[in-house]
Formats: C-alpha cells, sequence, structure tokens
C-alpha cells in the first residue's frame, strides 16, 4: 500500500494496473508467467462473450489472433509491465462493458447476475486503468445507456448509472494523480514534509537528511534532491 501511495504521488496514476503488476512479481517468474497465460486465455474467452462465439475453434481463433495481429508481442504480452497494462487491464474493461452491449443487442434480456454488485467495482478499474481506456470506455458505456433509455425506452437502473459513475471517478483518479499533472510541486513538498516526520532525521549543514526507517521515506526524499 506504502508503494502505491509513493507511486500515485511521484509516478503516475495507473494504480490498479501497477498494484496488480506488483503482485504478480511477488508471485515469482514461473507464477507470474501462469498467471499471464491464464490472463491472455480470458482475454480471448472474453472476447468470444463479447462477440457470441460459443465453439471452441473461435476461441482458438480469438486466442491466436490476439497474438498474431499484436503490434508488439514482446512488449505487450511478454513483458510483465506490459502484460499487465494491456493484457490485464483488456479483460476487466471488457468485463465492464460487457452487460451495456450486451443490453443494446438484447434490449429486453434480464440483468446479469449480481450486476448491481460487481459492476462498481469494474467501473473504477476500468477508468482507473490508464489515460486512453478509462475514458474510452466511459464513452462506451455512457452511448449504450443514452442508446437504452432514449432509444429504446428503457427504465434507467442503478447498474446502467453506476458503472459509468465508477468508472469515471477512476479516470478523475488517473488523470489528476499528482504525478500525471503538470503542476504537483505541492503536494511533493507535502509528502517530504510528512515522510521526514516519520521517518527522517535532519543533520548538518546543506538540509542533508538521514532517512533512517522507511524505504519510501528515502526514495521521496532521494528523488526530490533533499538526500545526497
Amino acid at each position: 500500500m506504502e508503494s502505491q501511495v509513493w507511486h500515485f504521488l511521484n509516478w503516475g496514476g495507473r494504480c490498479v494496473t501497477h498494484g496488480i503488476l506488483q503482485l504478480t512479481l511477488m508471485c515469482g517468474e514461473l507464477g507470474a508467467d501462469m498467471l499471464n497465460m491464464i490472463a491472455t486465455l480470458v482475454l480471448g474467452w472474453m472476447v468470444c462473450v463479447m462477440v457470441g462465439w460459443r465453439k471452441p475453434f473461435c476461441f482458438l481463433c480469438a486466442s491466436s489472433l490476439i497474438v498474431a495481429l499484436n503490434a508488439n508481442v514482446k512488449m505487450s504480452m511478454f513483458w510483465q509491465a506490459g502484460t499487465v497494462n494491456y493484457v490485464y487491464s483488456t479483460v476487466w474493461i471488457l468485463a465492464f462493458l460487457w452487460p451495456y452491449l450486451r443490453q443494446t443487442e438484447e434490449p429486453e434480456a434480464d440483468d446479469l447476475p449480481l450486476v448491481n454488485l460487481w459492476i462498481w467495482p469494474l467501473g473504477l478499474m476500468a477508468g482507473w486503468s490508464n489515460e486512453n481506456m478509462g475514458p474510452a470506455s466511459l464513452v462506451t458505456a455512457l452511448a449504450a445507456v443514452g442508446y437504452l433509455v432514449k432509444g429504446k425506452k428503457r427504465r434507467l437502473k442503478a447498474w446502467m448509472a453506476g458503472g459509468p459513475a465508477a468508472c469515471l471517478l477512476g479516470s478523475i483518479l488517473v488523470v489528476a494523480a499528482p504525478a500525471t499533472s503538470s503542476g504537483p510541486r505541492l503536494w511533493r513538498n507535502c509528502l517530504w514534509a510528512l515522510s521526514c516526520m516519520n521517518g527522517c532525521s535532519p543533520c548538518c549543514g546543506r538540509g542533508r537528511t538521514i532517512c533512517s526507517r522507511r524505504p519510501f521515506c528515502w526514495r521521496r526524499c532521494f528523488s526530490s534532491g533533499r538526500c545526497a
């Protein structure tokens, strides 16, 4: 958690994908490889679910085309950070959009089981994924809801409004992260002050600090130039 707070304030707002990246790296090389393979297969399955393909051959084709049509397989599928940023995030983005697109195809279909519960975290994850796909997911969901409410005269349900709201919140967290914005100086100074109170003790002359307890504190002071 501490590393993700530092990441949010100093590196970028993609806390969901980079938090999952950190967890996969903790599983070791073999564990990460197995998780990547599972994520790739789940992505192929989600593609089939989205388009209504149900035959095993279609699943094989979808999974194969994910690799064959990839512009940069090495960086987006074989590099661990790329796998989480692109393969993993695409899985939960498609899962988030699935109930909306499904309703546009079948407006009279029943709601998916427990959709009011899981659409909120999926919406937040989809919006918090990255700067591009978060807003794109939001626009797609809103377009589907608008089509259902205005075009098909469907009653606006809680999950129809809640998913885009959560996605909007996630997108704001990505774009408005102090490290993403152009003026994060105030946030960084506040963070430096807090980290010094928690684990740094000042010493001698040139503002040098000794960061004795926390790696988080040491990295913050060092990157701000206050540690020599």
